[in-house]
């Protein structure tokens, strides 16, 4: 995506200092949604699991019949509120915008690194490497509401 032209200087400490933030950022919002994509995933499997064994010993225990059908009831109900909380949330898709979000803002910070040790870093460049800034910004925050947007059933 091109970007406007930039009517004014960029301060290279500045830029690299908001990069670095962002990549400070990104990896808590990855880690934290990597996070709860696993505990969502852990406890679904665990209460699939669970719904099943209680639904299938409750034939086998006439005495617990009501207690283990009930409490298959009342895991499946959690089950289907913990779902619909990830599905209005998607922090699986949350977590993957960060990740990509992160490698390219370490790429960025690379090319930064690297043009400012070859001496190439010219006030032009700064201008192309802040308008790639920006766009990695605004790409993720593109995606993330795309991805909290809420869909027709």
């Amino acid at each position: 995506m091109k970007m406007a032209k930039i009517p004014f200087d960029i301060d290279k400490e500045f830029l690299k200092e908001n990069v670095e933030y962002q990549i400070d950022r990104m990896r808590i919002n990855r880690k934290r949604d990597k996070s709860k994509t696993s505990k969502i995933n852990l406890f679904s499997g665990f209460a699939a699991a669970a719904t099943t064994a209680l639904i299938g010993l409750s034939k086998y225990n006439e005495n617990l019949e009501d207690v283990l059908q009930v409490s298959a009831l009342i895991i499946s109900a959690a089950l289907t509120i913990v779902l619909s909380w990830d599905k209005l949330f998607q922090h699986k898709e949350l977590w993957l915008i960060s990740a990509r979000g992160l490698r390219k803002f370490f790429e960025l910070k690379e090319d930064i690194d690297h043009a400012e040790k070859t001496g190439s870093l010219t006030p032009e460049l700064l201008k192309d490497l802040y308008a790639r800034y920006k766009s990695i910004l605004e790409e993720g925050v593109d995606s993330s509401v795309k991805c909290n947007t809420p869909r027709p059933v």
